[in-house]
């Protein structure tokens, strides 16, 4: 049975004809030097890394692969080429780490390459999709006007789940967001209202807290809006009138996003419209992903108290921040080394186009240089790269496991099977899974262990603090257990975002594969760490037990990676009804590319995200966001995605599973339409400072960016610092 509870917007494909340049196609003499994408290390959760688990006897998803949940390619085994086999396969969005003993020193750039700023994450292990049964690789975007924000396919006891209205196509995007949608426009009850009759009547205010840590923001009084809005010369009435009109665009697009025409009327945004330069939207996406999160939290919150949805608020600066979070992290008072790699970046083939290649893991670094016959230098790689055309490149790496990809515009991208594919899927998916209704309430202190599983024997004084179970607007998700399987940035984000609420979170790692120290630390406030390794019976039986126990599973595998591994969302909701899945994946559920690993930078290359940026700022090679705003932006709306499932398993019980992918946050991010704001300036560290908490941890004094938005006003944040990956039990903290 499956009962979608949310079906999110999506933009239809190419909003801009002459979306990007023609690069030029003549093979230079002397091949520039590579151009790292963004400056932070690329994720892999999903996509990129290997996994966790070890491969289980019999399995011929990776014949000689050390471990079991692997991020390789969903390609024929037959296929697959040594170095991916030999090497570690976790499901990770980790960059690759520092060799031992240079942890913290960052490796040297070229010192004409562009500064890297785009982190990445999104596809993890997994085999090879069937997309036959949900092909949209024959769907013209431009055939449609895309699904409604919300979809509902049946009702619960009578009672619809959600309601939402139709989207907006992304030219009309483009000039403005679109309103949300109309109240009745064949539609019922969203989840808010399912669970609060009474919240339009919420005071929209949204309290004092705006950065969501209990301390007083300053109050937005327009002047913030005379500040950042310097956009086209305009007067100073103009700008504030321009600014005033994007601050509702943005709320407007947060009520389409969460799927409630009623949750625009419960959310504040204070701060400027735009606060990171960029030929995108990303700050309006920012804050409306840390709003969708927060505004999840407060229908948890209703769901457990029966009492009316609290209105939430977030700050855009404090939404920007977060976005950049891994780059503003400081330990003991320093930046934290940057894990990109010398070698990763964008590389001109000798046809005069583009191709990013990333080598941030050893066996992507590998595969790459075995391909092109090249030393591990820059100089080297741009000469090897010189010589093959971007696509045919492209396609030899990919078939091969590697992460590459070739620059293109949006148009070609939405041409291609891969980004039609995209084309297909909502933003946001969550379907109801499983039959086991009554049985399907309720947090872990309901839950029946499966046939076959027991309780982890784990001494309580192994398992640190406790946690509580007593739930609270700064604390809604209090006493839910989480299991994170991720790695690099999306999932880890989500898990700290729940974390952030009050969930006990406990991530499940591989102790043999490599990590990015900073991000490790960026991502797991809040968090426990294990490691486990299902290549041996101990432990697969082990994470069944923890899983017959929890609330949530997050993996960014690729689609069906688990599956064969007896780990796929219908088997966790058999081992524990009423089990919230997450999958996050590069390239969505569908399509040529569903199978492959991607990261946050590759997937904005693939998608014509870098090539819009090249065009705005007349540059001659791509320009990526001004963050890791895919990456982040899926986490968030993960985050949403579980809190809004477990607020409906409150009230009417089920299984749900979540579904996101980079490719579809993107699309969503194009959607919205071109927002030119390359001339603002980097935000200051006296506008971060107010968004910046210190916490004392193993690896020093650290300086983070606290999570944003506040719930009715109530203060949230992180009651442990993050630890060594591997540091806990594989057990569940007591529960009080």
């Amino acid at each position: 049975m499956t009962d979608q509870l949310h079906e999110l917007p999506r933009p239809d494909g190419p909003t801009r004809p002459d979306s990007a340049a023609e690069p030029d196609r003549r093979a230079p003499s002397d091949p520039p030097r590579p151009t790292p994408p963004p400056d932070t290390p690329e994720a892999e959760d999903a996509s990129g890394s290997r996994t966790e688990a070890a491969v289980a006897e019999g399995d011929t998803a990776e014949p000689d692969a050390p471990t079991v949940l692997t991020d390789e390619p969903a390609t024929d085994p037959a296929d697959a080429d040594d170095a991916a086999r030999d090497a570690p396969s976790v499901a990770t969005d980790e960059p690759v780490a520092q060799p031992a003993g240079a942890a913290g020193d960052a490796p040297t750039q070229d010192p004409t390459a562009h500064d890297p700023t785009t982190h990445d994450s999104a596809t993890d292990d997994s085999a090879t999709h069937d997309s036959a049964a949900h092909d949209s690789a024959t769907h013209d975007p431009a055939d449609d006007d895309g699904p409604p924000t919300v979809v509902l396919d049946e009702t619960v006891a009578g009672t619809p789940v959600v309601a939402g209205g139709a989207s907006a196509e992304p030219d009309a995007a483009a000039a403005t967001a679109a309103a949300p949608p109309a109240e009745g426009a064949g539609t019922d009850a969203a989840v808010g209202a399912a669970l609060a009759a009474d919240a339009a009547d919420v005071d929209e205010d949204g309290g004092e807290d705006e950065d969501g840590d209990g301390d007083e923001a300053p109050h937005d009084d327009g002047s913030d809006h005379a500040e950042a809005a310097t956009l086209g010369g305009a007067a100073p009435g103009e700008l504030t009138k321009d600014a005033d009109a994007e601050i509702a665009n943005i709320i407007a697009e947060f009520a389409r996003v969460v799927g409630d025409p009623l949750a625009a009327e419960r959310l504040t945004v204070t701060g400027p419209p735009d606060v990171l330069p960029s030929v995108y939207r990303v700050t309006t996406v920012a804050t409306v992903a840390a709003a969708a999160a927060a505004h999840g939290a407060a229908l948890l919150w209703s769901a457990r108290s029966r009492q009316e949805c609290l209105p939430v608020s977030v700050d855009t600066r404090h939404a920007a921040a977060a976005f950049r979070s891994e780059r503003l992290l400081r330990v003991g008072g320093q930046p934290a080394p940057s894990p990109w790699d010398t070698l990763s970046g964008y590389y001109q083939a000798g046809d005069g186009r583009w191709i990013q290649l990333h080598c941030n893991l050893p066996h992507h670094r590998a595969g790459a240089l075995e391909l092109l016959r090249a030393r591990a230098e820059p100089a080297a790689v741009a000469r090897a790269v010189a010589r093959h055309d971007a696509a045919q490149l492209e396609a030899e790496l990919q078939a091969m496991g590697m992460c590459a990809t070739m620059a293109r515009d949006e148009q070609e991208w939405w041409a291609h099977p891969a980004g039609r594919a995209v084309a297909g899927l909502p933003l946001v998916e969550i379907d109801r899974i499983g039959d086991d209704v009554a049985e399907a309430r309720g947090g872990p202190s309901m839950a029946t262990p499966a046939r076959g599983t027991r309780a982890p024997a784990v001494p309580a004084q192994a398992l640190s603090t406790q946690a509580q179970a007593l739930a609270s607007p700064a604390r809604p998700a209090a006493g839910l257990r989480v299991l994170d399987m991720t790695r690099v940035i999306a999932g880890p984000v989500c898990g700290r975002t729940l974390a952030a609420f009050g969930a006990d979170v406990l991530r499940v790692g591989a102790a043999h594969l490599p990590d990015a120290r900073p991000l490790v630390i960026d991502t797991s406030f809040g968090k426990r760490s294990t490691f486990l390794n299902l290549r041996v019976a101990a432990d697969a039986r082990r994470l069944r037990e923890l899983v017959a126990q929890a609330d949530v599973v997050i993996q960014a595998y690729r689609p069906k990676a688990l599956d064969r591994l007896g780990f796929g969302p219908e088997a966790l909701a058999r081992i524990r009804p009423g089990i919230v899945c997450a999958t996050i994946s590069a390239y969505g559920r569908q399509g040529p590319w569903s199978g492959l690993r991607g990261f946050d930078s590759l997937v904005q290359t693939a998608s014509g995200i870098a090539l819009a940026g090249t065009r705005a700022a007349g540059s001659d090679r791509p320009l990526p966001l001004p963050a890791q705003a895919l990456d982040h932006a899926t986490g968030h709306l993960a985050a949403f995605g579980v809190l809004a499932a477990l607020a409906h398993r409150e009230i009417a019980g089920g299984s749900w599973h979540v579904r996101l992918s980079l490719a579809q946050t993107g699309r969503w991010l194009m959607g919205l339409g071109e927002r030119d704001t390359l001339d603002l300036p980097e935000p200051r560290e006296a506008e971060i400072a107010p968004f910046r908490r210190v916490m004392r941890s193993e690896f020093g004094e650290l300086s983070y960016i606290a999570p944003p938005g506040s719930v009715g006003g109530a203060e949230h944040g992180y009651d442990r610092p993050p630890s060594s990956l591997g540091t806990h039990q594989a057990g569940w903290a007591p529960i009080r």
